[in-house]
């Protein structure tokens, strides 16, 4: 049976029962307007803030029209239009209200000891007994990994409490001035996690070995009122190492293979030098090794040394390169790069023989006008993870 035309407007409606919630508007509006054929019956009840209809059929329809200047009281599990944001709202508790299609949150609880602000940069730190995803306080030193980092609070959330975190979208009403980190912050500027205090936020742009998470930008500054837009975007922590030796190795015997071992560490992340010679990566990932050698000839004659790579004690095929000096006291380069995959915990050797003892690698003293140089200087880069 074709359904019958509206036989009420709201308008006749509010009229008729006078002073109504919308929502009591609505449903009767709604009741009138769908009638079952004779064989089917309605029971709509409405009773203050609660409306149900039941049906021996199930009704359908193919769209829902929200009142686009209705006056709504924001409350958890209410949906209304949003007209400012051109959108639909759906209210949570703790007075968080998100925009549909404009925010995305993620459920979590606080299990810190202590209160997580609205605004607050935060990583994942777990699951807790119930299953809930925990967090913490996020600091972008290196100590944690990018992976973990999750968004800001988009409400104070007490130790103990499940609330909401901010993974896309705005989180609104936090001082963006800048002032609260000790820094100046205008609308456009782009924030980071710091990487200095927990749970901060930075307009300053951090370097490695920080992490580098930019989290958005700074749609409002205010003191109260202040607005980000959070799309976080994670730079790939990739790990690097540099090595030098800072005094001589010289081969004790000719055609024998020894291990170049590096003196120091200059600068690393996830690279580090054990058992003198074996640079072991974290991490697993496609590795740049280089070294550069400086050799030094010790006699007039015609002298060749062999440098080559070797991943986890065994030589690797096709990294041998050769280089020869033939005069008393001089100099030169031997350059070699190459590329790797390993996995987390190999290592990697430099290696080298000579021909005649009489070359060396040599490292040579700060002159009035020149630093110091080192006999070698490896370099160990993950290019891919």
């Amino acid at each position: 049976m074709p359904l019958l035309p509206i036989l009420f407007t709201r308008q006749m409606l509010s009229r008729l029962f006078g002073d109504k919630e919308p929502r009591d508007i609505r449903a009767m509006e709604t009741a009138f307007r769908t009638v079952a054929d004779n064989d089917n019956a309605i029971s709509t009840a409405i009773d203050g803030d609660n409306t149900t209809a039941n049906s021996t059929q199930q009704q359908k329809s193919d769209y829902i029209d929200f009142d686009l200047n209705a006056p709504v009281l924001e409350q958890p599990g209410r949906l209304h239009y949003n007209q400012t944001d051109d959108t639909l709202n759906i209210g949570h508790k703790d007075g968080v209200v998100q925009q549909v299609g404009q925010e995305q949150y993620a459920h979590v609880i606080n299990n810190t000891g202590s209160t997580v602000a609205n605004g607050t940069a935060v990583g994942i730190n777990g699951v807790s007994s119930e299953g809930k995803k925990q967090i913490k306080k996020y600091i972008a030193d290196s100590t944690l990994d990018a992976n973990t980092f999750l968004g800001l609070a988009t409400h104070d959330l007490s130790n103990g409490e499940e609330g909401m975190i901010t993974t896309f979208g705005l989180v609104r009403g936090i001082n963006t001035t800048g002032a609260p980190y000790s820094q100046s912050w205008a609308a456009g500027d782009n924030v980071y996690v710091d990487p200095d205090t927990a749970g901060n936020l930075t307009n300053v742009k951090p370097t490695a070995p920080n992490l580098v998470i930019d989290v958005g930008p700074v749609l409002i500054a205010d003191a109260t009122n202040g607005e980000i837009f959070v799309k976080p975007l994670l730079a790939l922590d990739k790990l690097y190492g540099e090595f030098v030796r800072t005094t001589n190795a010289t081969a004790q015997s000719p055609n024998t293979a020894y291990a170049l071992g590096p003196t120091a560490a200059s600068n690393a992340h996830g690279i580090f030098l054990t058992n003198t010679t074996r640079i072991v990566v974290e991490e697993s990932g496609l590795f740049e090794i280089s070294v550069n050698a400086q050799v030094k000839s010790n006699s007039a004659s015609g002298k060749t040394i062999q440098l080559w790579f070797r991943k986890n004690g065994a030589d690797l095929a096709n990294t041998t390169t050769y280089f020869t000096l033939d005069a008393n006291n001089s100099y030169g380069s031997v350059y070699k790069s190459d590329f790797f995959s390993l996995a987390a915990n190999d290592y990697l050797e430099v290696m080298y023989a000579v021909d005649d003892v009489n070359i060396i690698l040599s490292a040579t003293a700060a002159t009035a006008y020149s630093p110091a140089s080192s006999s070698a200087l490896i370099t160990v880069t993950q290019v891919q993870q």
